[in-house]
């Protein structure tokens, strides 16, 4: 699956011309919680970029708070589930959690 992936997001990138800076898979991951070994699920993270010829509009992720106001929006796409089980935030909290995040089908 992740090779079929790989070559999908490959085919992907060159018809819309933008390349990849730098992607890590975690097939090889795994962590040790006490005797038992934990396996990192199947997955691929990656940065893109693009060429901008107007760096004057461009968008960045800090919170503008502007004299006539703004909204956060929240898109919840965990469809109320809030899975963090095995998630960064989860350990930031000191909490393990019973289900990871996850895409439903």
């Amino acid at each position: 699956k992740m090779y079929d992936a790989c070559e999908a997001l490959r085919d992907s990138l060159l018809a819309v011309g933008i390349g990849i800076d730098g992607g890590k898979d975690s097939l090889s991951m795994a962590a040790r919680c006490g005797e038992e070994v934990v396996k990192a699920p199947g997955e691929l993270t990656l940065t893109c970029y693009v060429t901008c010829p107007d760096i004057t509009k461009t968008v960045n992720p800090d919170l503008k708070c502007p004299a006539e106001g703004s909204k956060l929006l929240f898109i919840d796409l965990g469809n109320g589930k809030s899975r963090l089980g095995g998630s960064a935030l989860a350990q930031v909290y000191n909490q393990i959690g019973d289900d990871c995040p996850d895409i439903d089908e």
